[in-house]
């Protein structure tokens, strides 16, 4: 058995607890990253307009995506749903 009251780090009762902690991270770390940029972007590029925020209140349904089949490396079959800029244009 491992003692985890040696372990440095936080330490997961479960898996939901785990992808929240991850999610949570990756959020910041792209927020720091976007907020880095923006203050380039506006020292380079005094006169440009600032830029739309990426983190959009607007909800996204599933209805935007189509929906289509992707047959994997191993012959398994994937569901992949497509943002409309992705799509084929239509013929």
């Amino acid at each position: 058995m491992l003692d985890l009251s040696s372990f440095e780090g936080e330490v997961f009762d479960n898996l939901s607890d785990v992808k929240n902690h991850m999610l949570k991270n990756i959020t910041q770390n792209i927020e720091k990253m976007i907020n880095g940029a923006a203050e380039v972007a506006s020292q380079y590029f005094p006169d440009a307009p600032p830029p739309e925020s990426p983190f959009s209140s607007e909800a996204v349904t599933s209805e935007q995506f189509d929906q289509i089949k992707v047959e994997l490396e191993d012959g398994q079959l994937a569901n992949v749903r497509l943002p409309p800029e992705f799509r084929d244009p239509p013929q």
